[in-house]
């Protein structure tokens, strides 16, 4: 996971570069990371690349996480393993405007993470 943080700065550099106030650059780092964290987990034979897009339309902000894996809701029966588990995508949904999980054509998994009215959360 040491990739992670190569990540975060990434994504430090694109909220910063929009003037991004503290908080929503957090969560964006944060949500980034959780979904990077994840497309890693299920990358079959823990191999394959991770792409990261992110682009603006308009005043929204999307960035878009592309990987070889399977992106798997929690699903453990095992409620003390369940306990452990799980909490990216609720934390990703309750921290961004919007989340969409997509199985590609190519096989892959993108998750579309979306931050609405980027004017808005400026400092």
């Amino acid at each position: 996971m040491e990739a992670l943080s190569g990540v975060r700065a990434f994504v430090e550099g694109v909220a910063s570069g929009l003037g991004l106030d503290r908080q929503h650059s957090y969560n964006l780092k944060l949500c980034v990371s959780e979904a990077c964290a994840n497309a890693v987990e299920h990358v079959p034979g823990q191999s394959g690349d991770i792409k990261i897009t992110t682009w603006l339309e308009g005043e929204v902000l999307i960035f878009e996480i592309v990987s070889q894996g399977e992106f798997r809701l929690g699903t453990q029966r095992d409620p003390e393993k369940r306990a452990h588990r799980g909490l990216g995508l609720p934390l990703m949904i309750s921290l961004m405007d919007e989340v969409q999980i997509t199985r590609l054509e190519t096989g892959e998994t993108a998750i579309r993470l979306t931050l609405e009215d980027v004017s808005q959360k400026r400092e």
